[in-house]
């Protein structure tokens, strides 16, 4: 059927009707910021707090403990600014000048790096907050709230002013905030920055007064407020209650981040659009100009920024697990090519997926087929979870992929391939447990599962978790399966005896004690064995240069004993150390030494000239010469 018009009609139609839609939402917009703006203000400029329904206590363990005293000072270039800070702050009743047996410092130093000319007050709270009983309120999960604002087509996100500030101490603890100031001491009516409970308290009260409204159409974290909507009006009411909700409680906002209706919303590390939840371009930057760790803690940091992307990094895991295996306590930092590869190859895979994004199922009725997509190598499992009209084109919600154990790779075919499908379930049970999904899988005998007459134990196990969800199992050629294929064989190429790191494994198979698994640093190993150990032991990273011939004798002490002319000067006889020989290697020594088991170490020595020479036998491979002394 044709069009009664041109098709270069129909496109300048659909422009202008972009250009009408843009222009509604900017009057929008300021329609929005207008009805915000009375309750638009910072601390300085606003009366003391009222007393809400949740108030910040602070609980202390040992109310006789004194703290250390220091005098507090400010530069003289900030003396104007800390002048103005203090009268508004005193003409509020924010603060008041009183005496007190304990004071914390408050520092005043510049802001930051890009604005050295502003003043910045620092309250050094550590030793109170030692002293301080923590409160337990936890925290909203954060892919719950961005699956959940992802769904919706209009989102806009508000930012508290001062939030800490707007809520009152309970009076009976006023005087535990006292501060030693440039001026004196002084006692804040209001939470301080730094105090260990105040994101509790602050969160509590959120929740409290927002109640109603969570999860229905806006969600908090801290002093994020974000709103989400069908439709516009829809959108414009819902903004316009929890303004009046702010109003009410005498809560103020940051005009500056008021961001309604915006078109890419920035929220928790994630950024938001129509294409689905992405990584926020900041944070893929810090990691791809991250410099090489140099301790434990370093490397700490470093994996914690990585984990935190980690689901939208397929096969980040693998490298990761090399890193970690550094922060135990028990193994000595060393960092070696093997840690600097893994390291550039975290850093290749986030910006090779900088622009990677994911979408949250849609349970809505009507909704698009789900689909759970598995395979099974002999070293590992993967499965994708997607949504869309067929498998091959439905858009991913999330992958997964994890090494099987020596035990699990001893299982047959069907029940690897079974295992496949019952890790990935429970590992996304979140959002695969009440609603039906396809289960794709390239093993026909899975096909039958349900009707098996014979099944041993640990599949009977199995079938008892799989019956929390509710899935038909479809057969496919196992050449179709391609992405959950890859992802199964990422660790195929593992040298025999290669372990992983803890997290890598299979969690949810009763049949191993995952939890007792051990770790080591090497991942996809360029050695093992005695070479693995003499590779990671090369270089310590801490001094940054390589050990030397007596710290490697040192270390090497216990795995080899040296003979020959040295050793006889020393106070042996050439008697004395052929027996020694004999005893350790055998009446074949050292002409044809013997075949050891795979934990020995089979040493080999021959006096020539006055030389000593150290032969080193590693089994399965020919002996190749240590060392040789004069």
């Amino acid at each position: 059927m044709k069009l009664p018009i041109q098709e270069e009609n129909v496109s300048e139609i659909r422009s202008q009707n972009i250009v009408i839609e843009e222009e509604t939402l900017e009057a929008t917009r300021q329609e929005l910021k207008e009805y915000a703006k009375p309750i638009c203000k910072t601390a300085a400029d606003t009366p003391l707090p009222p007393l809400h329904v949740i108030n910040h206590t602070i609980p202390l363990i040992d109310e006789e403990k004194v703290y250390s005293w220091r005098p507090s000072r400010c530069p003289q270039a900030f003396c104007s600014q800390w002048d103005q800070k203090r009268k508004d702050y005193t003409a509020s009743r924010h603060w008041e000048v009183k005496t007190a047996r304990n004071t914390m410092l408050m520092m005043l130093i510049p802001k930051s790096p890009k604005q050295k000319d502003l003043l910045w007050i620092v309250i050094d709270l550590r030793e109170r907050n030692a002293n301080t009983k923590k409160v337990a309120s936890p925290l909203p999960n954060i892919e719950d709230i961005t699956h959940q604002v992802a769904k919706y087509k209009f989102h806009s996100i508000i930012d508290r002013k001062d939030a800490y500030e707007q809520i009152r101490v309970i009076p009976e603890h006023v005087d535990r905030t006292a501060v030693s100031t440039p001026d004196g001491t002084m006692v804040s009516h209001v939470i301080q920055q730094g105090d260990c409970n105040a994101g509790a308290t602050y969160q509590a009260l959120m929740n409290h007064i927002f109640a109603p409204f969570i999860g229905v159409f806006m969600d908090v974290y801290l002093d994020d407020i974000v709103i989400y909507s069908d439709t516009l009006e829809d959108h414009i009411s819902h903004v316009k209650q929890i303004i009046d909700v702010l109003k009410r409680e005498i809560l103020f906002l940051n005009e500056k981040k008021l961001n309604f209706l915006a078109k890419e919303l920035t929220l928790l590390g994630r950024v938001i659009d129509d294409n689905g939840i992405c990584m926020d371009p900041a944070k893929v930057d810090a990691i791809a100009n991250w410099k090489v760790p140099t301790s434990k803690e370093l490397v700490s940091g470093f994996l914690g920024a990585v984990g935190f992307l980690a689901d939208d990094l397929p096969r980040i895991r693998a490298p990761m697990g090399i890193l970690h295996s550094l922060t135990a306590n028990a193994t000595p930092f060393r960092w070696t090519f093997t840690e600097q590869r893994a390291f550039d190859e975290i850093k290749e895979i986030v910006e090779r997926h900088r622009n990677h994004c994911r979408v949250p199922l849609d349970y809505s009725p009507g909704h698009r087929p789900i689909w759970l997509v598995t395979d099974a190598s002999s070293a590992s499992v993967a499965g994708v979870v997607s949504q869309g009209d067929h498998w091959k084109t439905a858009r991913v919600s999330a992958f997964y992929s994890a090494k099987l154990s020596s035990t699990q790779q001893k299982y047959a075919v069907h029940e690897l391939e079974m295992l496949a499908g019952l890790e990935t379930m429970l590992r996304y049970r979140d959002i695969l447990q009440g609603v039906k999904f396809t289960w794709i899988t390239d093993h026909k005998g899975l096909v039958h599962l349900m009707k098996q007459k014979n099944i041993t134990g640990r599949q009977a196990r199995w079938l008892e978790k799989m019956s929390e969800f509710d899935f038909d199992v479809v057969y496919i050629p196992g050449e179709e399966n391609v992405l959950s294929d890859a992802l199964s064989r990422i660790y195929t190429n593992d040298a025999p005896g290669t372990v992983r790191s803890r997290s890598e494994y299979t969690y949810h198979d009763d049949n191993v004690e995952n939890d007792r698994l051990e770790t080591c640093g090497i991942s996809m190993p360029l050695f093992t064995g005695l070479e693995a150990h003499a590779v990671r032991s090369a270089t310590d990273a801490g001094s940054g240069r390589p050990e030397t011939s007596k710290e490697f004798a040192k270390r090497m002490k216990s795995f080899v004993r040296v003979s020959g002319p040295r050793r006889a000067q020393e106070g042996g006889s050439a008697t004395h150390q052929t027996e020694t020989q004999q005893q350790n290697f055998g009446s074949s020594m050292p002409d044809q030494p013997k075949p050891s088991d795979s934990s020995s170490l089979e040493t080999s020595h021959k006096q020539d000239e006055g030389k000593e020479r150290l032969f080193i036998r590693i089994p399965g491979r020919s002996a190749f010469k240590g060392t040789e002394t004069q």
